[in-house]
């Protein structure tokens, strides 16, 4: 069942635990800090912590704890970000939390729905799969949850990803694993063609400074160009290509067979088949599920 968007925020007195000090949860806490939530709602729980350090790039003023000395939730919210294998090893943690009315939304790859509420003895719960720049409020978030859960605690974790991007619900927990493979990953696939893109133009004799900022603003340029002008994007590549032009001549080798678009269809192909491989596995038997 997919559900609207709403605008807004009736989880403002809550805190916000973040459970996993990995890239994704600190990125979630930076991109909440950066769109104004104060750090005294905010919480970050790294079960990996060794010592302060793993705390290190985040205020001093956001309240952290390590996995053995867990503070008194109550009705918070608490975001599951932890890596797929050691979920199952830390919700029965959390069983009390969710018994003393905690909300959760789980960001954790492949595991289902249903699982999580088992462990938790909660129907509390929507999964949502985020990608890097919602650190920079530039996020895609997928986000999915059953009809069931109650309309404010949707509302509340929609109106709560927003302020980190774009947010999209699907209509089944497998398209999660496309979300996952296009734009989860998908930062990796434009760092390569921004770092390939630098390497060339250093090789052709630019100075690297140079060299990473041409190819940099270009992309941003671009990017932007295409989700403000409204223009399908073959039409704003036929815009920039002028018959026997330069661009034409390199669009030639990109569009050759199988070309770019060739080469990215059995990349995404194969990130698909990753996360519906993993998903599978977990079915099967989440504790044995490898890393992501």
């Amino acid at each position: 069942m997919i559900r609207p968007k709403f605008k807004e925020d009736t989880g403002q007195a809550r805190n916000i635990w973040v459970i996993g000090g990995g890239k994704m949860g600190k990125a979630l806490i930076r991109g909440w800090l950066g769109a104004g939530l104060a750090t005294s709602r905010l919480g970050l729980i790294d079960p990996k912590a060794v010592g302060d350090r793993d705390f290190e790039g985040l205020p001093a003023s956001i309240k952290r704890h390590h996995p053995e000395d867990l503070p008194n939730f109550r009705n918070d919210l608490l975001v599951l970000a932890v890596k797929p294998q050691l979920l199952l090893r830390l919700l029965p943690n959390y069983k009390t939390a969710a018994a003393q009315g905690c909300w959760f939304l789980s960001v954790v790859a492949g595991q289902p729905l249903t699982l999580i509420q088992e462990q938790l003895a909660s129907v509390s719960v929507m999964r949502a799969m985020p990608n890097l720049p919602v650190a920079y409020h530039q996020g895609f978030t997928g986000c999915y949850a059953f009809a069931s859960l109650p309309q404010p605690i949707y509302q509340t974790w929609v109106s709560l990803l927003e302020k980190l991007g774009v947010v999209m619900p699907v209509a089944s927990e497998s398209q999660l694993d496309l979300v996952t493979a296009l734009s989860g990953s998908g930062p990796a696939y434009v760092f390569l063609f921004l770092e390939t893109l630098s390497a060339i133009a250093q090789e052709l004799g630019l100075p690297p400074e140079l060299a990473e900022k041409l190819a940099g603003q270009t992309l941003l340029g671009s990017a932007v160009m295409a989700s403000q002008s409204g223009i399908p994007p073959v039409l704003l590549r036929q815009q920039v290509t002028s018959p026997n032009g330069t661009t034409a001549a390199a669009l030639r080798v990109l569009m050759a067979d199988p070309g770019l678009m060739g080469l990215m269809r059995q990349a995404v192909a194969a990130a698909f088949a990753r996360a519906q491989e993993l998903r599978k596995r977990m079915d099967e038997d989440p504790r044995k599920c490898p890393a992501t």
